[in-house]
């Protein structure tokens, strides 16, 4: 059902983007909502999976980054964190009966799976400004803040769009 429009982890095919400490911050904190970058009725909900949701986003960038820090990212280098983006048209929207309750429950679900591959994760699902000049854009989208280190093992996020999708497929 949803479709994976963003999937960054390099900018332009350059230097990787979210490589330093801030971005971890950064990142979670557009993803909640609390960038200024969003109003605040944009934001549907906001969750999270591997870290303590009930805190700050400060917290949440925190317990990341004690993971981060466990497996030597100084040392390693690169990207600290990988940010997708899912989204759902309304139509899409409909086929769910226009619940927001089960779209943030397809949405927690498909975030559950990046989590149950070992990698911690903050959320959160923004609904798309209706206005004339964006008729055509998806309803609403899911933003994911991905720590890049697995949690479990060390190892770095690797997943192409194809692999992702073809993992909610399944």
């Amino acid at each position: 059902m949803a479709k994976l429009v963003n999937f960054s982890s390099r900018k332009n095919g350059k230097k990787a983007v979210y490589a330093d400490s801030n971005s971890v911050g950064n990142l979670c904190r557009y993803v909640v909502g609390e960038s200024g970058k969003h109003s605040e009725d944009e934001i549907l909900g906001i969750g999270a999976y591997g870290v303590d949701d009930h805190g700050t986003t400060q917290k949440m960038a925190g317990q990341m980054q004690i993971v981060q820090h466990a497996y030597g990212i100084e040392r390693r280098g690169g990207r600290r964190m990988a940010h997708m983006c899912l989204s759902v048209t309304e139509e899409e929207f409909g086929s769910l009966g226009c619940n927001e309750e089960l779209l943030m429950g397809y949405f927690a679900d498909c975030a559950r799976d990046i989590f149950d591959m070992g990698y911690q994760e903050v959320y959160g699902v923004h609904l798309n400004q209706r206005s004339p000049d964006h008729e055509n854009c998806a309803f609403a989208h899911m933003h994911m803040a991905v720590n890049s280190i697995n949690y479990e093992s060390g190892r770095k996020f690797h997943m192409t769009k194809k692999e992702f999708m073809d993992e909610e497929e399944a």
